[in-house]
């Protein structure tokens, strides 16, 4: 395996019944795949900057992504 996918979009509201998924729940949801796979690298699509808004340290995600989508405006040269 090259890591464990946690969660998709957290910080959209849309996706989860109305309300977003804390960052607190996401390094929550990193630390109990760390119990269960200490070596396997922890992962969530997510915007970088609501990943920083939150005052927590993550010790338990590895790593992040975003994908880009057009309706987040046009890429320019």
């Amino acid at each position: 395996l090259m890591g464990h996918y946690l969660i998709d979009e957290p910080d959209l509201p849309s996706q989860w019944g109305g309300a977003p998924v804390s960052q607190a729940t996401v390094e929550s949801l990193a630390k109990y795949s760390k119990s269960l796979w200490p070596s396997l690298p922890t992962l969530v699509m997510a915007r970088a900057r609501w990943l920083a808004a939150s005052s927590i340290t993550y010790t338990y995600l590895d790593a992040a992504w975003g994908q880009y989508s057009a309706q987040k405006g046009v890429l320019s040269t």
